[in-house]
This record gives structure tokens, C-alpha cells and sequence, in this order.
């Protein structure tokens, strides 16, 4: 049973998260908020195509930018963590502990020139979604000093996990929409009249330059 204060770090971390849904700025925030609640120093979102073997996106909070930019352009193709972890299922916390054998681990290119040098050797992580054509992620980093995540923080990782994975799901669908009316409103630009997207209450959400 969690105690008082952290039932409302719980309810203040995935409220920044459904937030975020409408409020991309709540975005990163949240993920921050997640890393403090579970005892991390970073975190990270990284979507991913697997029938392109490329990552398509990947952001990150107090990690130097440098890293993620090494991370996308080398390392991603070099990941070994990732074939152990592709039995798990979505939802299930995974650590370095539970992939690889830490000699293993310690003797990969990965962790000897980029999470180590970075401070954030230590992790876990979970799929918030497989598919053939795209798996999503989100990971929490900690530092060598941290150590490896405990089961308190992978219990949290945990209760928040359901709530990512629909906030993730409801926000690909808003993207979704809003490109579907761009496009709309693109396609509208050449007809002779203005055109306006109104809501119920008669308030302009969107229109032409002609409007």
C-alpha cells in the first residue's frame, strides 16, 4: 500500500501526463516528474519502426543532448539489450539485470562508450507498444552512484505504466486528427471562397488564409 506522499507524486505524475495530451509542453515535464517519482536521474521516450530498423523518435530529459544525438546516429543499431527484451511483454519492467549478465553488459560497446561515460549506466524500462511497424518505449535511467533499480521503483514504474500507455495511445489519435485537418485546410486553399472549422458554440478551431 503506497504511502500518503506518494500516492500524490502517483496522482500528480499521471495527471502531467494526461495533461499532455492537449498540452505538448506538459510533455517532457511529465517525464521528468516520472524519473524523481521512481528514483531515476533521466528518462526517456524512444518510438521505433521495425520494419525499417529505424528509430523515429526519441526524447529525453536530464540527458546532454550529445547522447541522444550519438544514441540515434550509432548506437541504436548496436543495441544488445534489445533481442532479450523483445520476449517481454507490454507493460512488464524490465532492468539490465534481467537481460544481461552484468559482465555482458559491461563489456558492450553501448555501455563502455556511451551510458557509462554518460553517467546513466543503470535502467529499466518497459513496451508501451508492439506492433510490426512501430514499438514504443519508455525507459528510466539511473546513475552508476543509484546503482540498479530496486523493487519499490519498479513497483512504481509499474502503476504509472497503464496510464503512459493509454496517454501515448490518445495522443497518436490527436496527432492523427490534427494532420488529417491540415491537410484539409491545405486542400482548401485553392477553392475561390473562405472555409472555417467551427466547434458547437460557433468558435473558430481552424480556417483558411481567405477566412
Amino acid at each position: 500500500m503506497p504511502s500518503t506522499d506518494d500516492a500524490s507524486r502517483l496522482l500528480h505524475v499521471v495527471g502531467l501526463f494526461y495533461d499532455s495530451i492537449l498540452d505538448e509542453d506538459k510533455w517532457l515535464p511529465a517525464l521528468q516528474e516520472l524519473a524523481n517519482y521512481t528514483g531515476g536521474h533521466a528518462a526517456g521516450y524512444v518510438v521505433a519502426d521495425p520494419s525499417r530498423g529505424a528509430v523515429v523518435q526519441c526524447e529525453t530529459v536530464s540527458i546532454d543532448p550529445v547522447f541522444t544525438q550519438k544514441y540515434l546516429s550509432y548506437y541504436a543499431q548496436r543495441e544488445v539489450r534489445l533481442e532479450p527484451a523483445l520476449p517481454f511483454q507490454v507493460g512488464e519492467v524490465m532492468t539490465e539485470g534481467m537481460l544481461l549478465e552484468r559482465r555482458e553488459l559491461e563489456r558492450s560497446e553501448i555501455y563502455g562508450d556511451l551510458l557509462l561515460p554518460y553517467e546513466i549506466p543503470n535502467f529499466m524500462f518497459s513496451w508501451l507498444l508492439k506492433s510490426p511497424t512501430s514499438v514504443k518505449t519508455i525507459a528510466v535511467q539511473g546513475t552508476r552512484r543509484h546503482g540498479p533499480f530496486a523493487a519499490d521503483s519498479i513497483q512504481k514504474l509499474e502503476q504509472v505504466l497503464p496510464h503512459l500507455a493509454r496517454v501515448v495511445q490518445l495522443r497518436d489519435s490527436l496527432q492523427t486528427a490534427r494532420r488529417a485537418v491540415s491537410s484539409m485546410l491545405e486542400a482548401f486553399e485553392g477553392l475561390p471562397f473562405a472555409v472555417a472549422l467551427v466547434d458547437e458554440s460557433g468558435r473558430v478551431l481552424d480556417k483558411t488564409s481567405r477566412a
